[in-house]
């Protein structure tokens, strides 16, 4: 990410994974909305999970090009080229996208609970469910650094669609 003198380059740059964040909380939004009228519905509780492993995913991204952005700005504020009010902007964005990782993360949590004690009441074979769900929860929580330094997106990604496919495999 390129700055120069203005924000513009900052700007495209986080267009796209802005737009994709709006619409990923509006499909949140859709589903959590559904699981309040259905909230043991396996399917919108599998749907939740996978959204929001895209949401990690997309913010872990975010919070990449802000804190590269944000060594660039530092260094122009040292040359004299930027000055301490966006420096500090860029810093509380930062801080606001950090937050908002933590969040998702918490809820990929919290959804997988629900799935287990979901399991607990309503499937027959409550060990797998309680396996994929166990799984799923846990393998974010596994190496906090590789998710918050955006390493692993991809491999986030692969890892969750994997216990998010083997869930569907068991139970539908």
């Amino acid at each position: 990410v390129e700055i120069g003198g203005d924000t513009t380059k900052l700007g495209k740059a986080l267009e796209e994974v802005n737009k994709k964040t709006r619409d990923l909380s509006s499909e949140l939004g859709d589903i959590n909305r559904l699981l309040k009228m259905d909230p043991g519905n396996t399917d919108l509780l599998a749907q939740k999970q996978k959204v929001l492993a895209d949401a990690v995913a997309n913010t872990a991204k975010k919070l990449d090009t802000l804190k590269e952005a944000e060594k660039q700005v530092q260094a122009q504020f040292e040359r004299g080229e930027a000055s301490a009010e966006q420096v500090r902007a860029l810093q509380r964005e930062i801080i606001a996208t950090e937050k908002k990782l933590s969040g998702y993360e918490k809820a990929v949590k919290e959804t997988a609970e629900a799935m287990e004690q979901l399991g607990d009441k309503s499937v027959p074979d409550k060990g797998r469910v309680a396996f994929c769900s166990y799984r799923f929860a846990n393998f974010l929580k596994q190496d906090p650094a590789f998710i918050k330094n955006g390493d692993g997106s991809q491999e986030l990604l692969k890892k969750g669609g994997f216990y998010h496919g083997l869930y569907h495999s068991q139970f539908h």
